[in-house]
């Protein structure tokens, strides 16, 4: 099972324990990945696999 990044993001930060270490990284990896120009992607497609919000 695999999960984009802004999903893994978003659940996170649902987490009662705010002193969670690892979301501060992951949430400015995922900006800086939701930043980057498209032209550093295969396609617009693989950018959006990567940076969507899957709510479940």
């Amino acid at each position: 099972m695999t999960l984009p990044m802004g999903t893994i993001v978003r659940l996170l930060g649902k987490l009662e324990d705010k002193n969670f270490e690892r979301r501060g990284s992951l949430s400015n990896l995922y900006q800086s990945l939701k930043d980057l120009p498209e032209c550093y992607f295969s396609t617009e497609q693989c950018k959006h696999m990567i940076t969507a919000e899957i709510y479940c």
